[in-house]
């Protein structure tokens, strides 16, 4: 009986990728907590080459290394997957040698995977033991699209322009997730902190922490989680008050939500943790601080104000942590130098609000609505962009100029300035065009209506922008520079005088929706209605797509769905089509309007709006389209007649 093996983390497919195409590097670096599928991800890809790759479990075999090594360089295996090196003692001259290995090509070419739970420990493997020629990836304990594709919502990494708001909120509350076990309870952090603690011990380390009692580094954390993205001070992080945040945001409801009178919060977790921390000392506070963001649990937040104050680096503020001795240096690093330490995933704070609301009678589905919902996903988009970064530790930077307002996220590496809302923010109100006006920036902000770029900056509905950082299409968007006025003036008097495309009032077919292992399953289509994307199931009478030739590729083409063509027969026999041989995929936008003032209106497979000058968009217009095509069976191609762009008068 054939068994449907399990469904991929997005992270497997990138290390495939890594392992086929990636011709520079040859060692790849997996970090993660314990438990989020370090190991499954590699025994997949085992599963996947066969006999060419070797797999090692180092917490079992690393006393018999060398002789698995020798056996490995004697095999035909192409493909060496260590798991856990932190097992290993002197680990770093192992990696050292096997770098130079790798490396080696006249000894044996072959591609190295090495997982580790310690995110600082493997990074810093990367830049000074094997010379920065290795690549990074953290494995996070489960992303908004893997999300989605696990609980059968989206049927592949690519296919998320359907995720909506409520896909979201059952995110945050892992519904329909029942395979998900992991347990953030002290035994959890306990046990973490061993396995952290004794890679130090293998590297020779003497500063790890000392002393640390159970239950530390979990009550840590939760403090840590708790505060969200809230702007955080010393006193509101370590003594909370417990439910205030939830109380305001079920005031801000519509209807409001109110707390059942005689609640009792006293013995709730985050409660409890706040007990438990003040008999920490602050230079335990301070060692567990650095622990969590060494190990890749937090990150730290800086907050640039424009200020002649220089905004301080993560050296910094691990020096203060690590030689913390007074409670009065952490108020100082907290409150002074407006650093914020922060878990990367709201997934931590969850359990800890619905303790609260149960606590106070309230329905827990509440937590994902008003303000919570809004900070939760800020927490949940810094995460997932920082966890690319290639730094030993985490950081981010918050932008928040006096007079001008503030981004949530700026990555100057990236190119990249975020604003990261659930609501529908007016032009004047958002702010990423107003910083780094003359310099190309990547400029986003997120929005519950629909998504659309004018020029100057990108709207993308946040569910859709949450997909893009997992799985890093977001930095395929094209930079700009913030207009001028006259520009911005220009802009808005063509916009205004033009005649612009009549919005439709049909449902548009923009791309096909293929399962993971490239079948056709659907449609996605934009709903005028919604103003959204959804994806729909192939007519039952379906037979093929009218399609597009780019660069000798078919492409899905656009068309209404009271014109859904059937272009070419099905085999009675075998039930597939001719066209099902060649690769199909969504091209980078269509052509469904022409402004009286020539400016193009694209939409993108993923249902984004554009308006561009038809300069921008000549590629566009350069393409074959055809209608009614019939398969040429003996040329192999399609024949059909060239489609008109119709300019709307």
């Amino acid at each position: 009986m054939f068994i449907t093996p399990p469904k991929e983390r997005l992270i497997v497919q990138q290390l495939r990728d890594f392992i086929d195409t990636d011709e520079e590097n040859s060692i790849a670096l997996v970090s993660g907590m314990r438990k989020v599928g370090k190991t499954t991800a590699l025994m997949q890809l085992k599963d996947s080459y066969d006999n060419a790759a070797l797999y090692v479990d180092l917490s079992v075999d690393a006393d018999k290394f060398e002789d698995v090594l020798d056996g490995f360089i004697d095999s035909k295996a192409t493909i060496l997957l260590l798991d856990e090196i932190s097992y290993m003692r002197e680990y770093e001259i192992t990696l050292q040698s096997l770098y130079n290995l790798a490396n080696n090509k006249d000894t044996k070419d072959f591609k190295l995977i090495i997982t580790g739970s310690s995110s600082a420990h493997l990074t810093r493997l990367a830049d000074s033991k094997l010379g920065g020629r290795a690549v990074i990836y953290r494995l996070p304990v489960v992303t908004f699209i893997e999300y989605l594709y696990f609980t059968g919502k989206i049927p592949d990494y690519s296919g998320y322009s359907q995720a909506t708001a409520e896909d979201f909120s059952d995110y945050l509350q892992l519904k329909g997730l029942k395979e998900l076990t992991i347990q953030f309870d002290d035994r959890y952090f306990d046990a973490y902190y061993k396995e952290v603690e004794m890679g130090n011990r293998k590297r020779g380390l003497s500063h790890s922490l000392v002393n640390l009692k159970s239950g530390d580094l979990q009550n840590m954390a939760r403090l840590i989680a708790y505060k969200l993205s809230e702007p955080k001070v010393h006193k509101g992080v370590f003594e909370p008050e417990v439910g205030h945040q939830e109380r305001g945001s079920l005031r801000g409801l519509t209807p409001p939500v109110r707390f059942q009178r005689g609640y009792d919060l006293s013995d709730a977790m985050i409660a409890d943790s706040a007990k438990h921390v003040k008999g920490v000392s602050a230079q335990d506070k301070g060692r567990i601080l650095a622990f969590m963001l060494n190990a890749g649990l937090a990150c730290a937040e800086f907050t640039d104000t424009g200020s002649d104050s220089d905004v301080k680096d993560i050296g910094y503020v691990l020096n203060v942590l690590e030689n913390c001795t007074t409670d009065g240096q952490l108020i100082n690093l907290i409150d002074v130098d407006k650093v914020s330490i922060c878990l990367t995933t709201p997934l931590f704070y969850t359990r800890l609000g619905a303790d609260i609301l149960t606590r106070a009678g309230v329905d827990v589905s509440n937590l994902c609505k008003g303000s919570l919902l809004g900070n939760m996903y800020e927490v949940y988009i810094r995460g997932a962009a920082i966890l690319r970064s290639a730094d030993s530790v985490m950081s981010s930077i918050k932008l928040r100029h006096t007079g001008i307002g503030e981004v949530d996220l700026c990555d100057y590496r990236k190119e990249l300035l975020l604003e990261a809302t659930i609501a529908s923010k007016s032009a004047v109100d958002v702010r990423v065009q107003k910083y780094f006006k003359d310099t190309n920036f990547i400029r986003v902000c997120a929005t519950n209506s629909q998504s659309y770029f004018d020029g100057e900056f990108y709207r993308v509905t946040y569910p859709i922008l949450a997909c893009m950082f997992d799985n890093g299409e977001i930095y395929d968007l094209s930079p700009t520079t913030a207009w001028t006025d006259e520009q911005r003036e220009a802009h808005n008097e063509n916009f205004n005088t033009a005649k612009k495309p009549a919005d439709t009032t049909d449902d548009i077919v923009l791309a096909f929706v293929n399962n993971s292992n490239n079948q056709r399953i659907g449609l996605n289509v934009w709903r005028h209605n919604t103003r959204q994307t959804e994806m729909i199931p192939l007519p039952s009478d379906f037979k093929s797509w009218n399609l597009d030739i780019v660069r000798n590729r078919l492409c899905p083409k656009v068309c209404y769905i009271r014109d859904f063509p059937v272009l070419t027969p099905i085999d009675e026999e075998t039930g597939i089509s001719e066209i099902s041989r060649y690769k199909v995929k969504g091209s980078g936008a269509w052509v469904i309007g022409v402004y009286t003032d020539g400016r193009l209106r694209l939409m993108s497979p993923k249902g984004l709006l554009k308006d561009v000058q038809t300069e921008t968009a000549q590629p566009f217009e350069e393409k074959y389209k055809l209608a009614n095509a019939d398969f040429v069976e003996a040329k192999g191609t399609f024949a059909g007649k060239l489609v008109r762009l119709e300019r709307i008068e």
